[in-house]
């Protein structure tokens, strides 16, 4: 078989051990057995002459001097030429043997080297697939660390959207709470002008008092009414002074939320990319009716107990930012890291300084992940009277209602 004749690819088999020793083997035996094929037809055809012999050596220890003497008999040359032919043929016969068991010997080692070729062209072509494989491998594993590193950079993707999200969010509230301070500002200002028509309405009668001065005699009783609505004006006055003072307070209030409003505008033109946004939360509650005081009370998962009394806590993340003393008012309670847990809200009646109807009142809750807002209440105008609710906020920032 030529050498660049490509072997005839067979079944594949499992690997065996190697047994090429048996070829030297098959050999020994093949000649041990030729001779003793040999041995055997020579002892074959000569067993007779071996036999006779054993008899005259027994035979020999019982003769006589005489019989010793006697002559030996004379050898059968016919018979050893029959001996002779008959080892030659049997000589010729193990030859023919070894030659077909030679031949056979050379035809195994021809197989065995054919085997032998075979099984290195297997194992070469077994190595190029193995590095094939090796190949593919790599290949595969470059394509999974591609497909990971897309995967990832869509992941950062996703989380820097939700964040702008959670920021535009975020903004909206601010903006949200931001036009409620800016409606009570503007009904203020409303009231702030009626008091001034008030002012002026009243200065036009005390002038036309003054003109009747000069025209009736009784000038103790004319004074007297000046007096009175002078003592009005006044108390106007410091009503017009105590809503301006308001008025004072909500716009430094409108502009400390433009500030954070301003932040959270930086925050969402600057995040590009991921994290999780903080979490935050206000309680937001406001009355349109006029001289109510209301007070507003919020209690922490840790027990701490917020009032116009108490704002802060040493250690407690919660403060309240706004806290109005006659209505309209509102009062804020925020708190930039909420603890999780239970909250428990309370709105009191503190005084309503003459005003008998009954407080409008309406608010929200705010987080980072939830807007919840308290449909319109009623609070009679008795000092007292409490509207009471409590909600749950978790870890993320969700605010439930219970």
């Amino acid at each position: 078989m030529s050498k660049n004749k490509k072997p005839i690819h067979t079944e594949e088999h499992e690997e065996h051990v190697d047994e090429r020793w048996l070829v030297s083997y098959a050999d020994m035996m093949t000649l041990l057995f030729g001779l003793f094929v040999i041995l055997f037809s020579i002892a074959s055809e000569k067993q007779g002459d071996f036999n006779e012999n054993l008899k005259s050596i027994s035979n020999s220890a019982t003769l006589t001097k005489a019989e010793d003497t006697e002559k030996e008999k004379p050898v059968d040359a016919e018979a050893l030429k029959k001996e002779l032919e008959l080892a030659e043929k049997a000589r010729k016969e193990a030859e023919e043997k070894l030659q077909v068991a030679n031949e056979q010997v050379i035809e195994k080692d021809k197989i065995n080297l054919q085997q032998d070729f075979q099984l290195k062209e297997k194992e070469k072509v077994i190595a190029e697939n193995n590095d094939l494989i090796e190949q593919l491998k790599k290949q595969l594993a470059e394509f999974k660390l591609a497909q990971m590193q897309i995967e990832s950079e869509l992941n950062k993707n996703k989380s820097a959207e939700e964040k702008l999200k959670d920021l535009e969010k975020k903004a909206k509230l601010e903006l949200e709470k931001k036009q409620l301070e800016l409606s009570d500002a503007s009904q203020l200002k409303d009231k702030n002008k009626k008091l001034t028509q008030e002012l002026e309405a009243l200065a036009l009668k005390i002038k036309s008092l003054e003109e009747l001065l000069a025209k009736q005699p009784d000038k103790k009783q004319i004074e007297r009414k000046i007096a009175s609505l002078q003592e009005d004006d006044q108390r106007r006055l410091k009503q017009v002074e105590e809503k301006e003072k308001q008025i004072k307070d909500l716009s430094q209030k409108m502009s400390q939320l433009e500030d954070q409003n301003k932040k959270l505008k930086s925050e969402i033109s600057e995040s590009n990319g991921g994290g999780e946004s903080k979490t935050y939360l206000f309680v937001l509650f406001k009355w349109s009716t006029e001289k109510h005081d209301l007070d507003l009370t919020v209690t922490d998962p840790k027990g701490n107990l917020f009032s116009f009394k108490k704002k802060s806590h040493a250690g407690a993340n919660g403060i309240f930012s706004l806290d109005s003393r006659t209505g309209p008012g509102a009062e804020i309670w925020q708190s930039s890291d909420p603890v999780p847990g239970r909250y428990q809200v309370r709105v009191k009646m503190y005084n309503n300084y003459g005003n008998s109807e009954a407080a409008q009142l309406s608010g929200s809750i705010l987080s980072n992940k939830t807007s919840i807002a308290i449909a319109d209440k009623k609070i009679e105008a008795k000092s007292g009277s409490e509207l009471q609710f409590n909600f749950e906020v978790d870890k993320k920032g969700f605010v439930k209602l219970l």
